[in-house]
């Protein structure tokens, strides 16, 4: 299948990986990839030089309910240099690991 010309990611599903366009929620997927290309997206998108890995539909809100669980019980996020957050526990308090 050949795409017009522009900029392409993957999107990581729960069941499922697709090609989409990246930052857009509200236009559907341009193509859905066979259920065993899951979990090969980073070696997918490098091959095709896409604009990376993007968590779509229910994995991006698993990912958000797991942070906020964590942060229900004491794991706090604190920003790293990159911006992501990271969650540490040493026992006795949470800290941020770098």
């Amino acid at each position: 299948m050949t795409l017009p010309s522009g900029k392409y990611a993957v999107g990581r599903g729960l069941f499922y990986s697709e090609i989409i366009e990246p930052d857009s929620d509200s236009t559907p997927p341009l193509m859905t990839l066979p259920p065993r290309y899951r979990s090969h997206e980073e070696e997918l998108s490098s091959i095709y030089v896409l604009a990376g890995v993007q968590d779509i539909g229910a994995v991006k809100g698993f990912k958000a309910f797991w942070n906020w669980l964590k942060e229900l019980f004491g794991f706090r996020p604190e920003e790293t240099a990159t911006g992501s957050a990271r969650f540490v526990s040493n026992g006795t308090s949470n800290t941020l690991a770098t």
